[in-house]
């Protein structure tokens, strides 16, 4: 779970670059799940929309 803060920071990132997800995750230094295997080698967005 993310804390307050962590969730407030991605919020205001995620609006900083324009509701751009992926430079969202680039600017939060946040892992990508298109490596992970319980991914299936696709990306958290497209596991999000199906």
């Amino acid at each position: 779970m993310y804390s307050t803060e962590q969730r407030k920071l991605a919020i205001e990132t995620y609006i900083k670059f324009d509701l751009s997800a992926a430079d969202t995750v680039a600017g939060l230094r946040l892992p990508t799940l298109t490596a992970h295997p319980a991914s299936g080698g696709r990306s958290l967005l497209c596991l999000h929309r199906h």
